[in-house]
């Protein structure tokens, strides 16, 4: 299982989504998109409601990844 961080970058590879377009679909700053794809912090309910299908994954492989990455910083 990758973790959130993994998942997010690989699939926006993927789809050639940068930085600065995922920030301006989601109306935050370019600095927080960083900071959720760097996996600094992560997305809540909401977000990953509205995250899974731009990157085009499931709200439950996208929990899975985040627990993932929890499980990796403790």
């Amino acid at each position: 299982m990758k973790s959130f961080n993994a998942l997010l970058t690989r699939r926006m590879e993927q789809m050639h989504l940068t930085t600065a377009e995922l920030a301006a679909r989601f109306g935050m700053t370019v600095k927080d998109a960083w900071d959720l794809r760097r996996g600094v912090v992560f997305p809540d309910a909401k977000r990953i409601a509205e995250l899974a299908p731009l990157i085009e994954v499931s709200e439950q492989q996208l929990l899975a990844a985040i627990e993932e990455q929890r499980n990796r910083l403790r």
